[in-house]
């Protein structure tokens, strides 16, 4: 009952500042049209009638316009989110080269996310040109720091031999790492190559792999304890 009431009288003071005008700090009024919380929904956004999206501390045109340039500034979520608006083509128009720039924006703050979806970019060539070394230098860095996608995308590039020396031991190693800290739904792939990895691999060399996977797993986790 209390948190009936309690949801009830928040629903009352929402109501109130339904009508209550939006004022920007320098003083122009707007619309408030929608509460955008993740980049998809940007498109219904867009239907409602909105002509101006800020994400946080950050605002874009979503036509395509020209970013604030106070953008320098701000979080590189906003920046990652703003990439991924770009890639998806969600609100504006799709535009790889863009995502790249916000992507690097962000990586270079350190966001994981961020450092490898720019690598992936660098790895296929969308909206850069294709460089597997700095892709493989991206997902190394987002992998150091113990995000499961870029270790598995380092891993295949070892494995391939793409943008850095070929290794199945360290394929293995990071594929490894990768498929034992991802989500159910991305297990099967990351396990896949993991197992044919562990069979490519003669005996001496596969029990090496899994006992740098064990290494950097203890080291990992005492580095975030």
């Amino acid at each position: 009952r209390h948190r009936r009431s309690e949801g009830e009288l928040q629903k009352k003071r929402l109501e109130r500042l339904r009508h209550t005008p939006t004022v920007t700090l320098d003083g122009t009024q707007i619309d408030l049209l929608a509460n955008i919380e993740m980049p998809e929904d940007a498109a219904a956004a867009v239907k409602a009638g909105a002509v101006h999206i800020d994400l946080k501390e950050f605002r874009f045109d979503p036509a395509g316009r020209s970013p604030d340039p106070s953008c320098d500034a701000v979080h590189a979520q906003s920046q990652q989110r703003l990439a991924t608006l770009h890639y998806n083509g969600l609100g504006v128009a799709k535009d790889y080269g863009k995502a790249a720039a916000w992507y690097r924006r962000a990586a270079e703050q350190g966001d994981q996310l961020s450092q490898d979806q720019l690598g992936s970019l660098f790895y296929t060539g969308q909206g850069v040109t294709q460089d597997y070394r700095a892709a493989s230098s991206w997902f190394r860095r987002a992998a150091d720091q113990g995000y499961p996608a870029a270790q598995y995308h380092l891993g295949v590039a070892l494995y391939h031999g793409h943008g850095v020396q070929q290794s199945h031991v360290e394929a293995y190693r990071w594929v490894s790492v990768a498929a034992s800290r991802v989500a159910p739904v991305q297990f099967l792939q990351y396990s896949a190559l993991r197992d044919e990895l562990s069979r490519r691999l003669p005996a001496q060399q596969l029990v090496e792999a899994q006992r740098l996977a064990s290494d950097w797993q203890e080291a990992f986790g005492k580095t975030t304890r």
